[in-house]
């Protein structure tokens, strides 16, 4: 069995076992490596108390030299995959008439759906900081999926696909990332 390196959660045959489980055919060793894969998830969340801690008072130039940038991103994509499997729902309705709030057609939203969603929106009101509820990215970003669609991109003004076109070569070119790619759709 592969070691682990020193900052790997996981080790090598740990990170193999998790990618094939659904090939495995030894019931026994996929069951064992859930096992510790999520007893490290475990940890791993025990663990942000520290860097909550970290974050907040060692220097900004030392802990902003400690993390790249690409890493929030990662962090934000989890932050998505962890609110889908702990079933964080979408609350409409009129926010005068408590009646309507509803998560889907004929199901009333719950104190835990409220509740998730109030949490939700101060954390997001901390990031609109950061982006600014004018930046002209937002608007361009969400012309993005139909920008890639082949069908759909004749919809776009002319100034709306350049828009979408800036914000995509920038990521390219800061980040080495083709949205066209990422989103599975080649550039025509």
């Amino acid at each position: 069995m592969a070691g682990q390196k020193r900052g790997e959660l996981l080790t090598e045959t740990e990170r193999e076992r998790l990618i094939t489980r659904r090939d495995m055919k030894d019931s026994k060793k996929r069951i064992a490596n859930d096992a510790r894969a999520k007893k490290k998830l475990s940890a791993w969340s025990d663990n942000l108390d520290d860097v909550e801690l970290i974050l907040r008072n060692l220097p900004e130039e030392m802990s902003g030299s400690a993390i790249e940038e690409i890493k929030i991103y990662q962090l934000l994509n989890i932050i998505s995959d962890l609110l889908r499997i702990k079933k964080f729902r979408r609350v409409a309705g009129d926010v005068t008439k408590l009646n309507s709030w509803q998560t889907a057609p004929s199901r009333p939203a719950e104190n835990l759906d409220i509740a998730r969603t109030a949490i939700l929106s101060l954390f997001l009101d901390g990031f609109s900081r950061h982006i600014g509820a004018d930046n002209p990215c937002l608007r361009a970003m969400g012309w993005l999926k139909v920008y890639v669609d082949p069908i759909l991109r004749g919809r776009l003004t002319d100034e709306e696909s350049q828009s979408v076109e800036k914000c995509i070569d920038a990521v390219e070119d800061i980040y080495g990332i083709d949205l066209n790619e990422v989103l599975g759709n080649p550039p025509t």
